[in-house]
């Protein structure tokens, strides 16, 4: 609650009148696949909680995971608003039981490292620039509470990744960093 709170009273209902009518149709597939992604990314960081607390991580580390899950949600529930905002989402065909590419890796550290390298720091790394372009390019003003909450989580998303990777380096073997790369 006290997360969803600064969004409340946001102008929700301006949104459509502020974004041009050619533009809708297109604007509610992009927020409509966002809201699917950050609902995706949601389910990626329950599961990297997870592998984190199987291998032994550190407790800090599997917290901010777990605390990544709820920004996740929320970012899904922000991109959903927006597109009900443009007339309404679009209809997706998605498979909920792939949200998450189940890693390959035998021992837990190595399952925990693929699914944090996937998620972190390629998925949520290259997002951060998209956004930040992509909201310097925005005139409206939703959009751009919107997309400036969504940027500012991402950057520590992504940074989860390199703080495992500092602690997990000494017990990676030469064949697992070739394996994650």
């Amino acid at each position: 609650r006290t997360r969803r709170q600064p969004f409340q009273d946001l102008p929700w209902g301006d949104v459509a009148r502020d974004v041009p009518e050619a533009d809708r149709e297109a604007a509610r597939l992009v927020w409509t696949q966002s809201a699917f992604f950050e609902y995706a990314s949601a389910a990626s960081f329950a599961e990297i909680a997870s592998l984190l607390l199987a291998c032994g991580a550190p407790i800090d580390l599997a917290a901010a995971a777990g605390e990544f899950v709820l920004e996740e949600v929320l970012h899904a529930e922000l991109s959903a608003r927006l597109a009900m905002a443009m007339g309404g989402a679009v209809a997706l065909e998605v498979d909920l039981d792939r949200l998450v590419r189940p890693p390959h890796g035998e021992a837990p550290l190595l399952r925990a490292a693929e699914v944090i390298v996937r998620t972190c720091c390629v998925g949520e790394a290259l997002t951060l620039p998209l956004l930040k372009a992509t909201r310097q390019r925005s005139d409206v003003a939703v959009v751009q509470v919107v997309m400036d909450a969504i940027a500012r989580d991402e950057s520590a998303h992504a940074q989860l990744g390199t703080w495992f990777l500092d602690w997990a380096a000494e017990a990676l073997t030469d064949p697992d960093r070739a394996a994650l790369g």
